[in-house]
Order: structure tokens, then sequence, then C-alpha cells
């Protein structure tokens, strides 16, 4: 089964369970086999690290979109923030600033679209 679903949720950090819970339903309900477990955590995983972003940076509602084909599965993250990431290099210490990073060390196309209302910041794994 392929289709697509998509959530909104208020730019605080207690939301971060549910967007988290919604990814991973939203994987079960589109497709029976996404792509096995180990790619499902990967992707509620990475998917987590997007939304937090738009709660810490964004500060707006985001919405999470969760789009599942035959070959792919992509989730975006979108926001009304205008300004774009910037992946940085976070220093040792540091208890926020790799998110993107963590994002590309999965091996996940990502990036992120300019909208006229703020940014889409999306990731794709091939099935």
């Amino acid at each position: 089964m392929t289709g697509a679903v998509e959530s909104t949720f208020a730019p605080d950090r207690r939301e971060l369970s549910s967007a988290r819970h919604f990814v991973r339903g939203a994987l079960a309900a589109l497709s029976e086999e996404p792509g096995g477990k180990d790619l499902t955590d990967s992707l509620v995983t990475a998917a987590n690290e997007l939304a937090t972003n738009a709660v810490l940076h964004g500060r707006t509602d985001f919405t999470v979109r969760v789009l599942v084909t035959a070959d792919c599965v992509r989730i975006d993250v979108v926001d009304e923030n205008v300004r774009m990431p910037q992946p940085c290099l976070a220093p040792a210490g540091a208890l926020s600033g790799r998110g993107l990073a963590i994002v590309d060390a999965m091996g996940f196309n990502w990036g992120a679209d300019r909208r006229a209302d703020g940014k889409s910041v999306w990731l794709e794994a091939q099935r």
C-alpha cells in the first residue's frame, strides 16, 4: 500500500513524543513492511531529529508528512520559519547541534526547500 498522511504539532518539546508515535503509526498504516523494523526505527529517529529542529529553531507549529511509495519513504517536517537549516559542527560537550549530522550519518538523502510560508526539511529512504 502507498499513500501520504500528515499531522500538525505545537512547537513544544512535549510534542516530540507525539510526532514520533505519528511517524511510526503512519509507516505501519501505509506499508505492511516499509523496509523492516530497522528501517522503521531509523526513520523514526531521523524524523525526531527534524522535528526537534522545528521545535528548537522553527518555533512555529510544524507539520510532519509521511509519504510511502513502492520505492521510497519520504518524511517532510514543515514549519513557518523562513530561516533555512544550517548544519554545524557541534563542540564535543554541546547538548545539541548534531541533528542534521545524525540524519546524514544514517545514510538518508535529505534536504530543505524554501516555501512562501516557511520551509520544508525532508529525508528520503529507499525501500
